[in-house]
């Protein structure tokens, strides 16, 4: 991918945040690089290596070390481009250069506020309480047996669908309303991919509009925190 988008899930408790990233690893496995909340940037680095695998955060807030978990925002936000290596210095004092081409997803009650840079990198879905009736159990308990039951081909399926991915993207981002640029490439991301794992076919314009136009209230509700700019990250900090 050109741009990978990373995704912060939270809510509050009981709504289904753990259940949802537990399942979303199970079906990325083995490629996930699935650690603890509590993990530093440092090891998560190393535990991707020289690879492209998604990364999988739950409790991201879980020790409340602020400077750990924005340590770790920082290095997510290096990957969504990939761009240029980021250089390290070691005790040998030679540099130490890698790139990271990972998407990230974490799982918090509450997310970590970041900067404008950050929010316009990782897209924050909020989770909301369910009425816990029976028909809806039923409902989560189908979604968690289907998905579970395709978690050792999910991973081949998606690597082999990766150009009409590719090529959905760029049809959705070019019909995208006027606004941030990085929010349109996010959006265009997740309803790209999301067409392709759902038909298995590239998205053509006249298919990809109405799904564009359904979606219009989640795509200018995420728009708003792209409304910030530095000055008002300065005065906040």
């Amino acid at each position: 991918l050109g741009w990978r988008t990373h995704m912060f899930i939270h809510g509050p408790k009981n709504t289904g945040k753990t259940t949802l990233i537990r399942v979303l690893s199970s079906i990325l496995e083995p490629m996930a690089v699935t650690l603890d909340g509590t993990s530093s940037e440092a090891g998560i680095r190393q535990s991707i290596g020289a690879d492209s695998r998604p990364v999988v955060l739950d409790e991201f807030e879980s020790d409340g070390n602020t400077n750990r978990m924005r340590s770790i925002l920082k290095l997510a936000r290096s990957a969504s481009s990939g761009a240029a290596p980021i250089a390290r210095g070691t005790p040998e004092g030679k540099a130490l250069q890698f790139q990271v081409h990972s998407s990230f997803l974490f799982g918090a009650i509450i997310p970590i506020p970041g900067t404008a840079a950050d929010a316009s990198r990782i897209v924050e879905v909020e989770l909301a309480k369910h009425d816990s009736n029976r028909d809806t159990k039923q409902k989560i308990d189908d979604g968690i047996t289907y998905l579970l039951n395709r978690r050792s081909s999910w991973c081949h399926q998606m690597i082999a669908l990766i150009e009409p991915i590719t090529d959905s993207i760029k049809v959705f981002e070019r019909l995208m309303p006027p606004g941030d640029s990085r929010h349109n490439l996010n959006m265009a991301n997740l309803l790209g991919a999301s067409y392709v794992a759902l038909t298995g076919k590239v998205a053509t314009p006249e298919e990809a509009q109405p799904w564009i136009d359904k979606h219009e209230a989640m795509i200018t509700s995420l728009a708003l925190v792209h409304e910030e700019d530095d000055s008002f990250d300065c005065l906040n900090h």
